[in-house]
């Protein structure tokens, strides 16, 4: 399990109404984090906590434990994509109704295809016209999972994109391409 020191403003969510999977209230008794109405928008949070995320989706007994147990209260969780490392038996509907039920804020993660420079995963293309596409169509088939999922549509989703490899010009260029196609599609 990775561990985030975050204050997950990056998970702000900028969407007219809330989701309860997203911005379930802090349960009673659990300092964990705080979420704050910022006076931007309705239905904006701003949740100021720690979080973590792990490969797959630990059980409901698991993340009952953890929450009891450790300061965390965000948790992400990888709902899909080509190159997502681990399967998710725990990860359901259910799932996601009961933990977020006890207080956890869910931050859904994707991992699709990568910067063609590397390597080791499924890559978009070079082309920069077609990696836009390629970055609208993850877009979509993530918004799909989330649905699937029972979060809300307007829930924001990470996109974990890896590092590494040369960074010629046109792999730079394509991955301008890919988050662009990702961002206007999400947006």
């Amino acid at each position: 399990m990775s561990r985030w020191g975050l204050l997950l403003a990056a998970a702000m969510l900028t969407a007219a109404q809330a989701s309860p999977a997203l911005a379930s209230p802090v349960q009673p008794g659990h300092a964990h984090a705080q979420a704050v109405r910022p006076d931007t928008a309705p239905g904006d949070e701003l949740l100021i906590g720690e979080g973590a995320d792990s490969c797959s989706a630990p059980s409901e007994s698991q993340m009952t434990a953890m929450w009891t147990n450790t300061p965390y209260s965000g948790w992400g969780v990888y709902i899909g994509g080509e190159d997502r490392a681990c399967s998710q038996p725990n990860l359901t509907s259910s799932w996601v109704s009961e933990v977020t039920a006890q207080g956890w804020h869910l931050l859904p993660l994707w991992v699709g295809p990568q910067n063609p420079c590397v390597p080791g995963y499924d890559h978009f293309s070079t082309d920069t016209a077609t990696a836009y596409s390629q970055g609208k169509a993850q877009a979509l088939a993530a918004y799909s999972a989330v649905v699937g999922l029972g979060m809300s549509g307007n829930s924001p989703v990470i996109y974990d994109m890896e590092t590494g490899g040369s960074s010629t010009t046109t792999c730079i260029n394509a991955t301008k391409s890919f988050v662009e196609g990702w961002s206007a599609q999400m947006h």
